[in-house]
């Protein structure tokens, strides 16, 4: 999806705005017909609507996002708790509906917390809500755990392949903050960064991506060697990252090397090296002919 103007954004929280006013309009016909206890059908869809407008918060000017938790709050505390019986994965909305209810704009997919990014995973594949429990409101609507849902991708830095040669450096792979797809082109980007082992300068490339099928980014860097000529001739070692970003949420994430990934190396500074534990930097060229010695 392109960019929003102003006018667009203005727009998209008047259509929210009217969905309230419309729910409240069959709220009082129900009322006038003596039908308020079927009202729980009706808000099944009241749940689902502002879940999903929760979820397009990000999109909203800096007002309308102000607005936008005290009035659909207003009108959620008087739901009728039946509907949660019949949504669709109730579980998956009740946690949503959760954080909608304490103001959380990331929904469940991610924390409020930037220097997060994303809710823990359990080794079987499930959403960690423990962290949260005791400290908010509606703690009842809250599992401890649920399933995350299909297509979802994990946390991913990733090299594919990679060429160190005496003018350039050049880098290809995917990147993903865990759970939280970009949910276009323009909210996604990613940064290649270099960062000094020794000092911890950090010197910030920004990389070319393209977004793939389930919202998954692929890059391809280019870095001008000479980005890396101070450090590589007092013997520093470089180390790589990727920060990632989707929507709002920014993750910086250790660059780290697929098992098949292809390294060369064809310059006389400095070698690319993959770690033991998989991640991937530039040693100066020194220190690798006193590793050979």
């Amino acid at each position: 999806m392109r960019n929003l103007s102003i006018t667009q954004k203005n727009f998209m929280f008047r259509a929210f705005a009217d969905r309230v006013r419309i729910h409240r309009e069959i709220d009082r016909f129900l009322m006038a017909q003596g039908l308020l206890g079927h009202r729980y059908i009706k808000d099944i869809r009241a749940i689902l609507d502002f879940t999903c407008y929760a979820s397009n918060l990000y999109r909203y000017l800096p007002h309308a996002r102000r607005r936008f938790f005290p009035l659909v709050n207003h009108y959620l505390q008087d739901i009728d708790v039946r509907a949660f019986d019949y949504v669709p994965e109730p579980e998956l909305v009740r946690a949503r509906y959760f954080f909608l209810r304490n103001g959380m704009p990331f929904e469940f997919a991610a924390t409020a917390s930037v220097s997060r990014g994303y809710l823990p995973v359990t080794p079987d594949g499930c959403f960690d809500f423990r962290a949260f429990k005791g400290k908010h409101a509606f703690d009842h609507l809250l599992p401890d755990s649920v399933r995350v849902p299909p297509g979802l991708q994990p946390e991913k830095a990733e090299l594919l392949a990679a060429d160190l040669c005496n003018r350039a450096l050049s880098l290809k792979g995917f990147g993903q903050i865990g759970y939280l797809p970009p949910r276009s082109k323009q909210d996604a980007g990613i940064t290649m960064i270099l960062q000094n082992r020794t000092t911890k300068e950090e010197r910030r490339i920004p990389a070319v991506i393209r977004l793939l099928p389930q919202r998954r980014m692929r890059f391809v860097a280019a870095v001008d060697v000479a980005l890396l000529a101070d450090w590589l001739a007092l013997q520093q070692t470089a180390d790589l990252f990727l920060e990632i970003r989707a929507g709002t949420l920014l993750k910086k994430l250790r660059l780290h090397a697929d098992p098949h990934a292809k390294l060369g190396n064809y310059g006389r500074c400095g070698k690319l090296t993959v770690t033991k534990y998989g991640n991937v930097s530039i040693v100066p060229a020194a220190v690798e002919q006193r590793k050979r010695a």
